[in-house]
């Protein structure tokens, strides 16, 4: 698959900054079913935090200001994968909390009937508004710093500047079975332009496992960290070759970030 390189980025992945966005992007377990109190205690009490999930991913938060009643208020949105959340009726998510105050549980979303996606797209996207302000109210220290709404682009035209060589970094939980809870970093590059209008191929390190599947993605735009998209899948290449029975390479794919910006629009 040839490559593209973009002659007009000469920086590279190291400089696209993350730090201000990791505490907005979280490990999600997804649960098909409701989990009893007892289930939860049990699980705790056998130095677990919770009972296995049906699966993993990554999420992250994303604030936008709308006016309600001539004011401007937050509208707060849990963003991941739509297979992610396919059959899920509960999330549940750690929290990071500010340095040397009271530990916080788990925190639950309920999410069976609202979830909104993107058609023919793997996005998924909950309004988790009133949970998350519910929640920052009684625990001032946790600190969730949602992705602000203006971190997307403007339009796909800013997205079109992204070819192949462009440098980007992801934020997501690759082991999703690790007990950090600070999302790890993933640097790469933009493989390809889109196979088609909605995403890009993308090489990274580590690649994009099936946990940071809902990773938030970000390249430099305009000197700033921009919200270029979600990770979604991995793909594998074939050598060229006849006789041969391994894969070389590894790519991943990269919704673009104005599906988001067009579902979240149409939400608030």
């Amino acid at each position: 698959m040839a490559r593209r390189k973009n002659k007009n980025n000469q920086g590279n992945s190291i400089n696209v900054h993350t730090d201000e966005f990791k505490n907005a992007t979280r490990l999600l377990w997804v649960y098909n079913r409701y989990l009893s109190q007892e289930e939860v205690l049990t699980a705790r009490k056998c130095g677990l935090a919770l009972p296995e999930p049906a699966g993993w991913g990554t999420g992250f938060f994303v604030e936008k200001m709308v006016v309600k009643w001539m004011r401007s208020v937050p509208k707060i949105f849990l963003v991941t994968n739509r297979h992610v959340l396919e059959g899920a009726k509960q999330v549940w998510f750690k929290p990071q909390i500010a340095p040397g105050t009271p530990a916080v549980a788990e925190v639950v979303i309920f999410v069976e009937g609202k979830v909104q996606i993107a058609p023919d797209l793997d996005l998924a996207v909950v309004d988790v508004t009133d949970r998350i302000l519910d929640l920052q109210k009684k625990f001032p220290n946790i600190q969730l710093d949602p992705i602000s709404y203006d971190r997307l682009p403007t339009g796909p035209g800013q997205l079109s500047i992204l070819e192949g060589g462009t440098p980007i970094a992801f934020l997501g939980y690759v082991d999703a079975k690790s007990r950090d809870n600070n999302p790890a970093r993933g640097i790469g590059e933009v493989s390809e332009s889109s196979r088609n209008q909605s995403d890009f191929l993308v090489s990274t390190t580590p690649t994009i496992t099936h946990g940071a599947s809902g990773s938030p993605t970000f390249a430099t735009i305009g000197a700033r960290s921009k919200l270029i998209g979600i990770a979604t899948e991995m793909e594998y290449q074939d050598i060229n070759a006849p006789n041969v029975q391994f894969k070389t390479t590894t790519y991943g794919h990269v919704l673009k970030a104005s599906a988001l910006k067009d579902l979240l629009d149409r939400l608030s």
